[in-house]
This record gives C-alpha cells, sequence and structure tokens, in this order.
C-alpha cells in the first residue's frame, strides 16, 4: 500500500481472507479493516527499516465501531538526534490512535511507546470523534455540541459549543482550522483556536526536538489570556520541560499557573545550578549531585534524592533535605547508617520536638524503638511521663520492654489494661504473677459486661467460686452443665475425687 502523490510506499506480511476494507482517509496511515479488528500500517515505514525498525505495524486494535468518523489516527515524523554526536534521523514523534471500545468509551493509545492502554470516558454519547489534522488536538460531538479538548492529557478540560445540525469534517488550510458542520440547508464552519493548536504543536515537538520548541512554545502561550484551555497546556509544557531536564521553561509555566510555591522551588534550583556552573566552569550545573536531588524531592522521589547524595557522599545535604520536608524519621536513619556524629543529637531534638509542639508522645515512643543506638535518658524519661500522662499505659509498657525494664512493663500493662500482653510478660519472666492478672483480667471484663469472657480467665485463674457466680447469672441452662462437667474434669485431673463426683451431678441435676 501507498500515498501515490508523495510516493510513500509500504509492505507488511498479511494473512486475511480477502474480505478486508482500506480506509485511506487519513494522509500519513491506512487503515485496514478485518474480522473486527484495525490494522494501522504507516505509509514509508519500509525505506529506512535498519535504522530504527520502522518495517512494522504500527498496532491493531479490536473493534466494532468501523465508520471512518468514529476513527481518528496521527503519526508525526521530525528529525531527532539519539545523542551527542549522533547524525539527525527522522523518526516517529507522535503516533497516536483513537477508537471507539463501545459507544460510550473512547480509547487513545500511543503507538510510539505502546504504554497507554487506559480508558478514558470523554463524552457520554459521541456520533462524531478526529484529531485535527497534524495536531492532537482533539474534537468530537455529543448531541447539539461541539466539544474541543486542546490537550487531550487533561481531559476534564475541555471547550464546548452549541451547534445546530451535524459535524461532517475538519478542515486546515495554512493557520486556520475550521469545522464544518451541516445544518440541513446550509453548512456552517467554525474556526478553532489557531493559537492553542500551534502551541501544542510546539509543546508536542519539544518533548522530541529539545529547547527550542520549548522557548517557542512558550512565546505561543505568553500572549493568551490564563483560561481552561490554556492552563492545561501550560500544565502539559510543564510536566514535558521537567522530563527533558528544562527547568526554567518549567519555572516559567508555574509562574503563569500562579503556582508560587513551585515556581519559588525551581527558582532556588535555578540559582543553585548557576552557583554549580560558576565553581566548575564548562560543567552543566543542572547534572550537580544537589541539583538533580531537588528535582527528585520535586517529583517527590525521596529514595532517588537520598541515592544520588548519599553517593557523591553528601550526607549532611541529605539529612538537611528530610528535616526541611520535617521528614525527621528518614533524617535519623540516614544519620544512623552513616554513623554521623551528630545522629543522636538529632534524635533528641526530634523527640523533643514531639513532645513539646506536638504531643504526641506515642509517636516519640515509637521512634526510639525503631532507631538503634544510644538514647539521651533524660528525653527517653520524659516521653515515658508524658504516655503516663496521655494514659497510653500500654505504648509506655512497650517502650519499658524496649529499654529492659521488664517490671515497670508489667505494671504499665496491668494499668492499661493489656492484660494480654500481660500475661505473655508474665508468662516469659514472672510466672508467678501469671494466676494474678487472669483474675484481674476477669474482674475488668466484668465491669465491661463481657460476662463469657470473665469466666474463662477466672477459670484460667482457677477462682471457680468466682466463675460459678457468674455463670450462674449469665449462662443458659445447657452452657451451665457444660461449665459444671468442665469444672469436674479439672478436679479430677488433680485426684480430688469427691469434688469432681458433687460437680458432675450438679451437671446431671441442671
Amino acid at each position: 500500500m501507498g500515498d501515490l502523490e508523495s510516493c510513500r510506499l509500504s509492505e507488511v506480511e498479511w494473512n486475511g481472507d480477502g474480505q478486508e476494507k482500506f480506509i485511506f482517509d487519513n494522509d500519513d496511515v491506512c487503515i485496514v479493516a478485518c474480522a473486527g479488528e484495525l490494522t494501522v500500517v504507516s505509509y514509508g515505514r519500509n525505506e529506512t527499516a535498519e535504522s530504527y525498525g520502522r518495517n512494522e505495524v504500527l498496532g491493531v486494535f479490536r473493534t466494532e465501531n468501523m465508520h471512518p468518523t468514529l476513527l481518528s489516527a496521527v503519526c508525526q515524523e521530525g528529525m531527532v538526534t539519539a545523542g551527542p554526536g549522533a547524525t539527525p534521523e527522522m523518526r516517529p514523534v507522535m503516533a497516536c490512535f483513537a477508537y471507539l471500545i463501545d459507544l460510550q468509551t473512547v480509547r487513545i493509545t500511543d503507538m510510539v511507546t505502546k504504554t497507554n492502554e487506559e480508558r478514558t470516558t470523554l463524552l457520554n454519547m459521541c456520533s462524531y470523534v478526529q484529531w485535527v489534522p497534524q495536531t492532537d488536538v482533539v474534537v468530537a460531538q455529543s448531541r447539539q455540541n461541539l466539544c474541543v479538548w486542546y490537550s487531550i492529557n487533561n481531559p476534564d478540560r475541555v471547550s464546548m459549543f452549541p451547534i445546530k445540525g451535524e459535524l461532517t469534517d475538519i478542515e486546515r488550510n495554512g493557520d486556520r482550522t475550521e469545522v464544518i458542520v451541516d445544518e440541513g440547508i446550509n453548512t456552517v464552519s467554525y474556526a478553532l483556536d489557531e493559537q492553542l493548536i500551534e502551541a501544542l504543536t510546539h509543546i508536542r515537538f519539544a518533548s522530541a526536538m529539545g529547547e527550542q520548541n520549548f522557548a517557542a512554545a512558550v512565546r505561543v502561550l505568553e500572549p493568551l489570556e490564563l483560561a481552561p484551555e490554556t492552563e492545561a497546556q501550560w500544565m502539559e509544557l510543564s510536566e514535558l520541560a521537567l522530563q527533558q531536564g528544562q527547568v526554567v521553561i518549567a519555572e516559567r509555566c508555574y509562574a503563569a499557573l500562579g503556582d508560587v510555591a513551585r515556581t519559588r522551588f525551581l527558582h532556588r534550583i535555578v540559582k543553585m545550578a548557576q552557583r554549580a556552573e560558576l565553581e566548575q566552569p564548562g560543567s552543566n550545573g543542572f547534572e550537580h549531585p544537589s541539583v538533580l536531588a531537588q528535582l527528585a524531592v520535586l517529583n517527590k522521589q525521596w529514595a532517588a534524592a537520598e541515592s544520588i547524595l548519599l553517593q557523591h557522599g553528601r550526607v549532611d545535604e541529605a539529612l538537611v533535605m528530610y528535616q526541611e520536608a520535617h521528614r525527621w524519621e528518614d533524617a535519623i536513619r540516614v544519620a544512623v547508617s552513616a554513623r554521623h556524629p551528630d545522629a543522636d543529637a538529632l534524635k533528641t531534638r526530634y523527640y523533643r520536638w514531639l513532645l513539646d509542639t506536638g504531643g504526641l508522645p506515642a509517636r516519640a515512643a515509637a521512634v526510639v524503638m525503631q532507631n538503634k543506638g544510644s538514647n539521651d535518658p533524660a528525653v527517653v524519661e520524659d516521653i515515658l511521663q508524658s504516655l503516663a500522662r496521655a494514659n497510653l499505659y500500654e505504648r509506655q509498657g512497650e517502650l519499658y520492654e524496649h529499654l529492659g525494664r521488664s517490671r515497670d512493663a508489667l505494671d504499665a500493662y496491668r494499668r492499661g489494661h493489656a492484660y494480654r500482653r500481660a500475661i505473655d510478660l508474665a508468662r516469659r519472666e514472672f510466672q508467678g504473677a501469671v494466676i494474678q492478672i487472669e483474675e484481674e483480667w476477669g474482674d475488668w471484663l466484668m465491669v465491661q459486661k463481657q460476662m463469657d469472657a470473665a469466666i474463662n480467665h477466672f477459670i484460667e485463674a482457677g477462682k471457680w467460686e468466682a466463675a460459678q457466680k457468674v455463670a450462674r447469672g449469665y449462662l443458659t441452662d445447657a452452657e451451665m452443665r457444660g461449665f459444671y462437667r468442665k469444672k469436674a474434669r479439672e478436679f479430677e485431673a488433680t485426684n480430688k475425687f469427691k469434688e469432681a463426683e458433687k460437680e458432675f451431678v450438679m451437671a446431671i441435676n441442671m
């Protein structure tokens, strides 16, 4: 297949049944419909196949909605340099395909990266959808509304205009783009915003072709009033600029969006890069470890930022980075692992901060237990007292256990009614206290109206009289029979046969 006007020809391996239908509406690709599948082939892709694998089908898609007005493909190429010193060559910079999965769902797939397989519901009812030729702008009709997405990556930013009739075509001539609407008797054209289309074109090519097109995109967007459409394009440009390391461009984008925090953050990074270039003439300041770490922080990639700094021996800088973000635990972890001389002071400062500003003794205790190494005894004692004042006795007991103060831990567990932990500790270190704690647990459960559980703990404590007293007022006759039989077996196991006989008789007479 091929385009005879441009003499671009393509050949692909094919196994068909002879019932294929060919759609030649697009200038760059041919769409072959066969057995419910659409195969997209770009013209002229076999000419330089050896250089970058062009002799392949762009994509295969499955849909039952094969009318040409419900399909849209775009494929743009540009001179791309693989790296410094490499020879520029013609490569696809964008290849997308849009089609209907069902009557309410449009799928848009990036045929270059093969990564976009997400479904996005753009419209609940759609009778026409198409890309503006040679752009990434999408035009669609939903009932009597014309819908335009000047930035498809932000599907919620859609421009809608009422129309009378059916959308039939999109015409682009020079610097003017019009949507053609058939109103029955008349044909009416609606002009699209050419500046937004031009800006999007620059943004798309900038992502593959470098700084020059980023700057051109900024120049196009700057005169435009900030509206949902332009805001979406500023956002898209900022994301692409950061991906390509164009920090100055990204700073300008966030300034246009009114994002003061990000603008200031990026401005600080730019100044940091400039200082790095002054310190090392001829170097690229944006490749300095400190700059790379800050860019990772901007993307919330804390692990990557830490790794960059530690690989270059910038432990102090990593500590400052975490402290500025109030990520104290990460700062302590780095300080301890690097054996930093200020590790203990950093832990003490964090504990004080938790106690004095946040009133968070439980969190302070958790940090003490998580981090190995020495701690200021006075600070730890303050944490223990703060836990007691906050009635957090179970957490106090955990900290006592961590410190090796088992007796204090047992007392704290009992004060906090954390009897399960108290019994576990007592069985390990204070076996003589187990029975007494079981009885305390039963009394506590009685207060909490948990009679069934209280009975079991009284039995565990050997307090059969207390258990029987509770059982008589709480258990059914059948449950009481089980209670007496259990009590009888306990007596029988200890050779108290007379008492066992009495309990068996009680069970029979219930």
